[in-house]
């Protein structure tokens, strides 16, 4: 892949409108507001040092010059990949008959059988607080491990060994071993599970 640090198309899009005050808590924005120095894929072109923020609420990618001053939107159809620090997250083009939304995806874990993917999205909340409209935003993940070219929905410990009925007993046995708690903390829970599927010598998982 060819490497690029300047380059005017990366800036060409539309002026970002940001929020301001307009959530009562939360945020839009992955993680929060701030803006990273990142890495994004666009027309095939690995643009580096780039700095980015994530508007998870409306998923879009923003970005602002090497000089600074306006924030920009980045065209979403030539961006395939970025990253934002350490996180990486990727473009999946979904059939219309998945469930799944078509977007971005954070990489959780990718290993050379099975990736595990994240959706980052945010569910509006409003509650009446005398007169006043008080607006919440809360942040919502969704999982999908991606194997042998499908994509299985895990929402909990259950549907992991639905998902991968081979490797139930192994599971158990590494869930326990390692005090993994997929009510408490689902995220961990499945990074740490996946990646033994992915070193898993079953051979038909």
């Amino acid at each position: 892949m060819s490497y690029i640090r300047d380059g005017a198309a990366f800036f060409n899009g539309p002026v970002y409108t940001e929020y301001g005050h307009l959530y009562a808590e939360g945020t839009p924005y992955f993680r929060n507001a701030n803006i990273t120095e990142g890495k994004v894929v666009f027309d095939g072109l690995l643009h580096e040092g780039r700095f980015l923020i994530f508007d998870v609420l409306q998923q879009k990618l923003v970005t602002k010059t090497l000089s600074g001053g306006e924030l920009f939107e980045v065209s979403i159809p030539s961006v395939t990949a970025f990253e934002i620090g350490d996180v990486r997250f990727v473009k999946l083009n979904i059939s219309a008959k998945s469930d799944m939304l078509p977007g971005f995806y954070e990489v959780l874990f990718k290993g050379s059988k099975i990736q595990l993917l994240c959706k980052q999205q945010k569910e509006l909340v409003e509650e009446m607080i005398g007169t006043s409209l008080k607006k919440s935003l809360l942040d919502k993940e969704k999982y999908y491990v991606q194997y042998n070219g499908d994509y299985y929905a895990i929402t909990n410990r259950r549907s992991l060994y639905k998902a991968f009925p081979a490797a139930r007993d192994e599971l158990k046995k590494v869930a326990r071993s390692s005090n993994l708690n997929f009510k408490t903390d689902l995220r961990t829970a499945l990074i740490e599970t996946v990646k033994h599927l992915n070193d898993s010598s079953i051979s038909q998982l």
